[in-house]
C-alpha cells in the first residue's frame, strides 16, 4: 500500500493511542518515529481532533506590556499609510513581533482585521444567475431576503468571475421583465404590441425557430409603463424588491 493511500485511511485505535501517549511530551516528531506512515502534519491534525496539545502549545504566552508611547508610534505609522516594510521596521524599533504590532493596530482602531470571504454555495450562485441583470444593491437585498449575506462589491466580483457582468441591468428582455412582474412573456409581448410598453429589437441573430429577436426594454420605459398602466399590474405577483428599486432609483 502506498504512503499516500495509508495517509488517507482512517486512524486506527493503536495509532490514536500513540498520539495520546507521546504528542503531549514530544510533539508530532516523537509520534512520527512510531508512526512512519503518517506525516507530522497529519499527526498534528489528529492531535487537534482528539483535543491534545504539545508541551510547546501548553506553554503560557509571553506577556507584552503596552505603553502610551508605543501606541502613539503605531497610530502614526498606520495613519500615514505605511509603505512596504514600514510595519516590520516599527516592530523592530519597538522590540515587538510584527504580529503583535498588527494586532495592537486593530485594537487601536487604525486598521481592520481582514477575513476571508466564505465560499459561495450552489444556492447563492443559482440566485445570482437568476438575478444577475439587476443592480448589485437589489441583488444584495434579494440575498438578504433568502438568508444570505453578501456585499454589493462581493456580488460584482462574483458576477464578473461567472462572466455574468456583460448583462445590462438598465435594460430588460421580455422574458426578464415577465419574471419581475410575475407574468408570462407573451403578456409582456402583448403590452409592447398594443403600444403600452416601449421596446426595440435587440438585434440578435435569432431566427423564428429560435423565438425571434429579443425585445430590448429600457428601465425608464418600464417606469413610464407602470405610471400609465397601473391597472394591468398585479402587485401580488411582482418582485417587490425589484419593483421598489425600479421606482425610486434614478
Amino acid at each position: 500500500m502506498s504512503n499516500e493511500k495509508i495517509s488517507r485511511r482512517s486512524w486506527t485505535l493503536p495509532e490514536q493511542k500513540v498520539v495520546r501517549e507521546h504528542y503531549a511530551t514530544g510533539g508530532a516528531r516523537a509520534c512520527r518515529a512510531l508512526l512512519p506512515h503518517r506525516s507530522e502534519g497529519a499527526i498534528h491534525q489528529q492531535a487537534i481532533k482528539i483535543g491534545i496539545r504539545s508541551a510547546r502549545q501548553q506553554r503560557p504566552s509571553r506577556p507584552w506590556p503596552v505603553d502610551a508611547e508605543m501606541d502613539r508610534h503605531i497610530v502614526e505609522c498606520y495613519r500615514n499609510h505605511p509603505e512596504r516594510g514600514a510595519v516590520n521596521r516599527l516592530a523592530a524599533r519597538l522590540g515587538r513581533p510584527v504580529w503583535w504590532v498588527k494586532k495592537r493596530a486593530v485594537v487601536l482602531g487604525v486598521t481592520i482585521r481582514l477575513t476571508k470571504e466564505p465560499a459561495w454555495s450552489a444556492a447563492e450562485i443559482e440566485l445570482l444567475r437568476k438575478h444577475a441583470h439587476k443592480t448589485p444593491e437589489v441583488i444584495r437585498r434579494i440575498f438578504t431576503k433568502h438568508g444570505f449575506r453578501r456585499t454589493p462589491t462581493a456580488i460584482v466580483v462574483k458576477r464578473c468571475r461567472l462572466q455574468l457582468d456583460t448583462i445590462d441591468y438598465d435594460h430588460y428582455t421580455a422574458r426578464q421583465l415577465a419574471a419581475e412582474f410575475g407574468v408570462d412573456p407573451t403578456t409582456v409581448s402583448a403590452w409592447i404590441e398594443r403600444g403600452w410598453l416601449k421596446a426595440t429589437r435587440r438585434g440578435t441573430a435569432r431566427n423564428e425557430a429560435q423565438g425571434g429577436d429579443h425585445w430590448w426594454i429600457k428601465r425608464k420605459d418600464v417606469r413610464e409603463f407602470i405610471a400609465e398602466n397601473a391597472g394591468v399590474i398585479d402587485l401580488r405577483k411582482v418582485d417587490k424588491v425589484w419593483f421598489i428599486d425600479l421606482l425610486v432609483s434614478p
